[in-house]
């Protein structure tokens, strides 16, 4: 998974894109199919806005969060992330259990 992180009205220091490196890493355990990340890190007077989109195969996944501080903003949106690609990884597994289901009832009979 390729992440990319982009910076508006802030500097970008290297412990900042590392964190987010760290967090977002992380989001692969829940759904291998992600291919790629980008990271928007924004400031607008003392709000800090983290805003993450997740580029599926046919969707994106987008999370934005702001706070006072930059790494809480960069936490809530990683947690809204991992809490939609849970979801979206339950849908595709009932889904596939459905259509075996359905394949090996609709032999037997």
């Amino acid at each position: 998974m390729e992440i990319s992180i982009t910076g508006r009205n802030i500097k970008l220091t290297p412990e900042l894109k590392k964190y987010a490196e760290s967090k977002l890493s992380r989001i692969e355990r829940f759904y291998t199919r992600i291919d790629k990340c980008d990271v928007i890190l924004e400031e607008e007077k003392i709000r800090h806005i983290a805003e993450v989109v997740v580029h599926l195969r046919t969707t994106r996944i987008v999370a934005k969060e702001s706070s006072l501080d930059m790494y809480a903003s960069i936490d809530n949106a990683s947690d809204i992330i991992k809490k939609r690609l849970r979801r979206l990884r339950g849908k595709v597994f009932s889904k596939r259990r459905k259509a075996v289901l359905t394949r090996l009832l609709g032999r037997e009979e």
